[in-house]
């Protein structure tokens, strides 16, 4: 007991009063909860500082980072969860100083690899103003199953869950050229994977990360209504029949013959053609560029790797003969749902 007694006095004696960390903190990740759990690990009192927009204006998918509050919101439920939520406050932050340079009473301070320069620099300031330096505690990097580092940003785009479970990686099993449906799961797939809509001309449009249509006709619906998809996957058939509806858009000494086409065989996803699906949906969102993809065979199954790899908040319309058009609202929900059905694919 005594042994123990003096344990607990030296980890005492390492405790920080006060401690601050500061961050978006955007999709709260297994990251952020490493570096909101040494905070309160070295610290008696944390302060958070939260970014305003100007902070993170020209991050990407900024528009679509989540708003003050609900940061805010995740981050107490985190702090609940651990029994913290009394050893906190939060200030909003328009600088990276936050409230460095004007509390004293802050020792310490916790940041990640990438931001440990602007820790110095605080510092630096500090020194200038006859204010102790902070000590400066770095979190280690948190990778993602697939090896990259774990942000918020890989998140809003679509590319791993808060878990930092890699999209991509269920998709790529092993060598494979393509994942085959098993005669089993047909009528599961039959089932909408979204909400069917009888006409796409009464949705309420907003800003949305991307949108991505799969199949002649709904591409034809949206742009018949003014909505060009960012990402138009096409085969020129309709019930396997083929059809000519988009000479218009393209130039008038076009040969649709000669337009290069990716491979996709009926009942298959075909791993090079997702890939390059999933290579289109980058370009849409980090270079604003359209673009169409054209599949020689059937398009149909693209539907899931569009939904895995697309954006989060993005939405993705295919057609179902007898019912309409079904659109797909993307979420994590969504992506996990899709990620399992593929998982079952041969």
């Amino acid at each position: 007991d005594r042994r123990q007694r003096q344990m607990c006095i030296r980890d005492r004696s390492m405790i920080f009063k006060h401690v601050i960390v500061g961050g978006t903190f955007d999709r709260l990740h297994l990251g952020h909860k490493r570096i909101l759990e040494l905070a309160f690990k070295n610290g008696q009192m944390v302060t958070i500082g939260l970014t305003q927009k100007n902070l993170y204006k020209n991050k990407r998918l900024s528009d679509f980072i989540e708003s003050y509050q609900k940061r805010k919101n995740n981050i107490i439920k985190y702090l609940q969860d651990n029994h913290w939520e009394k050893r906190v406050r939060f200030i909003p932050i328009v600088n990276f100083y936050g409230s460095t340079l004007s509390d004293q009473t802050i020792e310490a301070i916790v940041v990640s690899q990438k931001t440990k320069e602007k820790a110095k620099i605080i510092n630096k300031k500090r020194k200038k103003l006859g204010f102790k330096t902070l000590k400066i505690i770095v979190v280690a990097d948190f990778l993602a199953k697939d090896g990259k580092l774990l942000t918020s940003e890989r998140i809003r785009l679509g590319e791993v869950d808060q878990e930092g479970n890699s999209y991509q990686l269920s998709i790529l099993k092993g060598s494979k050229k393509q994942l085959i449906l098993p005669e089993s799961m047909r009528e599961e797939l039959r089932k909408p994977l979204g909400k069917v809509l009888k006409s796409v001309k009464f949705i309420k449009w907003k800003k949305l990360p991307m949108i991505i249509s799969v199949g002649d006709i709904v591409t034809q619906k949206l742009l018949e209504v003014g909505i060009e998809p960012d990402l138009k996957i096409i085969d020129f058939r309709t019930r396997r029949k083929k059809i000519s509806i988009f000479s218009s858009q393209f130039p008038m000494n076009f040969q649709l013959s000669i337009l290069k086409k990716y491979e996709n065989r009926p009942g298959t996803v075909n791993i090079p053609t997702a890939l390059k699906l999933n290579k289109l949906i980058r370009q849409a969102v980090l270079k604003k560029q359209k673009s169409w993809l054209v599949i020689a065979g059937e398009e149909d199954l693209l539907t899931l790797p569009a939904v895995l790899f697309a954006p989060l908040g993005s939405m993705v319309f295919y057609g179902q003969y007898g019912r309409g058009v079904v659109q797909i609202i993307i979420n994590e929900k969504t992506k996990k749902k899709v990620n399992k059905l593929l998982s079952r694919f041969i």
